[in-house]
């Protein structure tokens, strides 16, 4: 059995209406929180790098991820900066010609980040095969420092 109030006041405010109206400003807030929290979530991640087929990758035990940074591809046949062929490796793997290696320096100069804080080095990632000799890959990574890359990173595939 439920009891009533003696008082007619107290019964008055128990009968107050609530009113199903739509708190449009509190919607509006939690909406973005939402977006706040999924474009923190997002925006963090690392860069996507699609690993190439035709490269092999060194091994390492490093579990940092790639950082967005122009991209230098070195192949057998040939060099890409962020995926546009710039030269060509020579017959038996001959590095390519000096020509051609202006041309990276001044394709590279072109994707220097331009509001860099003083003292902070430019990142280039570098992706090359495992297989190849050092003696093709170090004339192209001297073309990249002359650009103005003084952080040369390597890309690896994880050990495990």
């Amino acid at each position: 059995m439920r009891r009533r109030h003696t008082s007619p006041r107290l019964a008055r405010r128990r009968r107050s209406v609530v009113t199903g109206e739509l708190m449009l400003a509190a919607m509006v807030d939690i909406l973005i929180n939402l977006l706040l929290f999924l474009l923190n979530l997002y925006g963090n991640s690392p860069a996507f790098l699609r690993p190439s087929e035709d490269l092999q990758y060194a091994r390492s035990a490093s579990q940092e991820p790639v950082e967005y940074a122009p991209n230098l591809r070195i192949s057998r046949r040939a060099v890409e900066v962020d995926s546009e062929q710039v030269a060509v490796f020579g017959e038996g793997g001959a590095p390519p010609s000096q020509a051609e290696l202006d041309v990276v320096r001044d394709r590279l100069a072109a994707r220097l980040p331009g509001g860099r804080e003083p003292g902070r080095p430019a990142r280039l990632v570098v992706q090359a095969d495992k297989t190849m000799p050092w003696t093709q890959i170090s004339p192209v990574l001297v073309a990249a420092n002359e650009a103005g890359f003084d952080d040369i990173r390597f890309v690896v595939s994880s050990g495990h």
